[in-house]
């Protein structure tokens, strides 16, 4: 455990410097992690992607869309309670080292290549200009692209990626 409000534990190893947190997940075989209570479709920190990104397996809270999100994020593990959690932890444990290291250097490629502030950045960039063309034009915007959900889905519900467009 790191970070603030666990005084007291046995395993608690302090807080933990923003720029050192995937070099403390690194020291773990399974991260247990996410955001929990967090119930608003897609709603997640930079947390998931900073933990998967150390390269290391990860059990964290289901957000209602996030799956679809991290699609290809095959060393993550999403669970509804405590005691899921613990179950995926302990599957994840039951793999090998080596196959937990291959799985999470895989997801790690992944995350890296698909979802870090350079692409998202650059996804809302075109967002936002696809939106100033059709102004321009004087038409009202469709939905905008986002590449990292499945063809269709930004218009389902629920989850829904998003709410009260006005394009």
């Amino acid at each position: 455990l790191f970070g603030r409000g666990w005084d007291g534990n046995p395993s608690w190893q302090g807080p933990v410097p923003y720029a050192q947190q995937q070099e403390t997940l690194r020291r773990a075989a399974v991260v247990a992690a996410g955001t929990p209570n967090a119930d608003y479709d897609y709603y997640c920190s930079d947390r998931e992607f900073i933990d998967l990104a150390a390269g290391v397996p990860v059990v964290g809270w289901a957000i209602p869309g996030l799956e679809l999100v991290l699609k290809e994020a095959h060393s993550l593990r999403l669970a509804g309670n405590l005691e899921e959690m613990a179950r995926l932890c302990d599957r994840l444990l039951e793999l090998s080292p080596a196959e937990r290291q291959q799985m999470a250097q895989a997801t790690r490629r992944y995350i890296l290549a698909e979802h870090t502030q350079y692409n998202r950045c650059r996804q809302m960039i075109d967002v936002v200009s696809a939106l100033g063309e059709a102004r321009r034009r004087g038409d009202a915007a469709g939905l905008p692209h986002l590449p990292f959900l499945p063809a269709g889905q930004i218009v389902t519900a629920p989850p829904r990626a998003v709410l009260n467009w006005r394009g």
